[in-house]
């Protein structure tokens, strides 16, 4: 790995404008196909490129999913920026932004750093629906094997820490007053009336007309198929249940209201 170039070559108006932060598999790639039907914004060629990783992961990030060996982040910035006509808002997405302690942990201090203007959307759902979702990722993408409480028992700080909505966004909240961050409901886009209302409300947050977009809100982009009915284990469920339950009694600080999560035995075997 090269010594980290830093950010001496990157003028500030050329970063991101906004970028999606996570959750993963809530999703974020459906939110960005739906920012990018307005034509005043243009989302990174590069998907999730990762403009604010620490150097080392950065430069293996690009090389596994782009084949660019990465001698500056002005290099990556200029092939997120291929076709930009130099007027549209420019987005990021990026959902290791929100996998703290475990990815990104030094990202809202150097993101502030570098680009306090920066507008940050967050995208959430219920966390047990998540961890599913997860689930059925690594089985479909990474060749997993194991059942799904297997899966959790290897990797639960880890499914759990993504899952602690407000706890991840607490941390950008210590650099970026709350008027520079928008909490989306991913269960609330299912309904098209308020999907629309959401989208509305997205562009305005961003400074963007929204009469000049039309979102094709019936579309989900890059969604994990569901391989088969899973259940969470009695011990396991109320292990997620005790950890998970703090943090989603304080999303209503996020949200302005509680969400309707339901974490009971029943609904999760």
């Amino acid at each position: 790995m090269s010594q980290d170039p830093g950010w001496h070559d990157i003028a500030r108006e050329q970063l991101p404008d906004f970028l999606i932060i996570g959750a993963m598999k809530c999703g974020t790639t459906s939110l960005a196909a739906y920012l990018e039907s307005h034509p005043g914004i243009f989302m990174s060629r590069i998907p999730e490129p990762g403009l604010y990783l620490p150097w080392p992961e950065l430069q293996r990030r690009v090389r596994d999913l782009a084949g660019i060996e990465l001698s500056s982040r002005a290099e990556l910035l200029a092939a997120m920026r291929d076709g930009h006509d130099g007027h549209a808002l420019l987005g990021e997405r990026g959902t290791y932004y929100t996998k703290a302690p475990f990815q990104a942990r030094d990202v809202p201090a150097v993101l502030h750093a570098q680009a306090p203007h920066s507008r940050l959307l967050y995208v959430v759902r219920h966390p047990l629906a998540r961890i599913v979702s997860h689930y059925h990722h690594a089985r479909r993408y990474g060749g997993l094997r194991p059942g799904l409480n297997a899966f959790l028992d290897q990797h639960f700080d880890l499914l759990l820490a993504i899952s602690c909505y407000h706890a991840q966004i607490s941390r950008y909240l210590e650099y970026f007053p709350r008027e520079q961050l928008r909490v989306v409901v991913l269960e609330e886009l299912a309904n098209p009336v308020r999907a629309r209302q959401i989208m509305q409300e997205l562009f305005s947050f961003l400074g963007l007309d929204p009469a000049l977009a039309d979102p094709q809100l019936e579309e989900r982009h890059h969604a994990a198929p569901q391989l088969d009915r899973v259940c969470f284990e009695p011990g396991m469920l109320t292990r997620l249940r005790t950890r998970l339950e703090a943090d989603i009694l304080s999303l209503p600080e996020l949200l302005g209201y509680a969400p309707d999560w339901d974490l009971s035995a029943e609904r999760w075997c």
